[in-house]
């Protein structure tokens, strides 16, 4: 939905726009231990569809459909990479990862590790930072700073996880003046570059290695 702020700057008026959601399935690989134990997969997507089969006689559809086979810049660039520039624009865009432990939740968001192609954060943290480049240079744009927050959602609680772990209490969020929901407590760091969003990310989860289980996959950017 485009932000009303975005609306007021571009003279639109502060209608809402409805856009559908985009429902996207990835299905993972057989882990090692699977293959020793001589799994196999009950889930596959039907060649050139956005189709997936169950046990082979249950047929769903979804908007985008991805085979073991996929790579992250693959599921990037077809269901992240559209929504980037509408962010520059003043859009709001929001990805949700959903999915059983185990499933591949982690590696598609984060990735799998440095010698990895990264996750979707990565690849929209080095579209953020190419995008504004290019508006800049082109004197679309005469300066531009990037913040990034970092909040745990688990159990109808939410926390800073920016902020120290004995300082972390629960936030109180709420809609600001232009209707968005915020949370005038939360840490937002401004970022120098993209690198500089990863050693953020990383050096947190060093710091809180204790609590990297139980808060991954809760974790909003």
């Amino acid at each position: 939905l485009p932000s009303s702020e975005a609306d007021v700057k571009q003279g639109k008026s502060s209608r809402i726009f409805e856009v559908n959601i985009q429902v996207a399935v990835r299905i993972r690989p057989l882990l090692p231990k699977e293959l020793l134990r001589h799994h196999c997969e009950c889930v596959k997507v039907i060649p050139g569809s956005a189709q997936v089969t169950v046990n082979p006689d249950r047929l769903f559809t979804f908007d985008h459909a991805f085979g073991p086979s996929a790579s992250q810049d693959e599921v990037y660039r077809a269901c992240i990479q559209p929504m980037v520039r509408s962010l520059l624009d003043g859009y709001n865009a929001t990805v949700f990862c959903y999915g059983e432990t185990g499933s591949g939740k982690t590696y598609t968001i984060s990735g799998g590790g440095q010698d990895d192609e990264g996750g979707i954060i990565e690849h929209v943290a080095r579209d953020v930072f190419g995008y504004l480049d290019e508006k800049l240079k082109s004197n679309e744009i005469d300066v531009a700073t990037v913040h990034m927050s970092y909040l745990e959602l688990y159990m109808e609680e939410v926390r800073d996880l920016l902020d120290l772990p004995t300082n972390q209490k629960g936030l109180n969020v709420r809609d600001d003046i232009n209707g968005n929901t915020a949370d005038f407590s939360l840490s937002a760091l401004k970022l120098k570059d993209e690198l500089n969003k990863c050693k953020v990310i990383h050096n947190w989860i060093n710091q809180n290695s204790f609590l990297r289980n139980k808060t991954i996959g809760h974790g909003e950017y």
